[in-house]
């Protein structure tokens, strides 16, 4: 009886233990979601153009990145290319949506 108490204990420290990593990773190495918003009807490619000193940035709100493209399809900004990214060399997990936006600001998801 004493070792099945100790053995669940054991596998109650680990699980304790497991969790509280799991959460401090998450909030730490945790990177940006993105939102991409493109003019209704625009049918092409999109470019986003970095590192542009006389542009605004980026704006992030409750942890994600808001691409807001104009008309002709390129947005620049003055933000980093690696801006929302959860390492120094990579992006991390992140979720990525894109939404056509009519010009009442009423979004609509495109799906993938």
């Amino acid at each position: 009886m004493i070792r099945i108490k100790q053995n669940f204990f054991i596998v109650g420290a680990f699980l304790a233990v497991f969790t509280i990593a799991f959460l401090i990773y998450r909030e730490n190495f945790n990177a940006a979601d993105e939102v991409y918003l493109i003019p209704e009807g625009y049918e092409g490619c999109v470019r986003v153009i970095y590192d542009l000193e006389e542009h605004p940035a980026l704006p992030m709100e409750n942890h994600t990145i808001t691409h807001k493209i104009p008309e002709g399809g390129d947005l620049k900004t003055s933000s980093p290319s690696d801006f929302g990214w959860a390492y120094e060399d990579r992006s991390g997990l992140r979720n990525v949506d894109y939404y056509y936006v009519d010009d009442n600001g009423e979004r609509s998801k495109i799906n993938r």
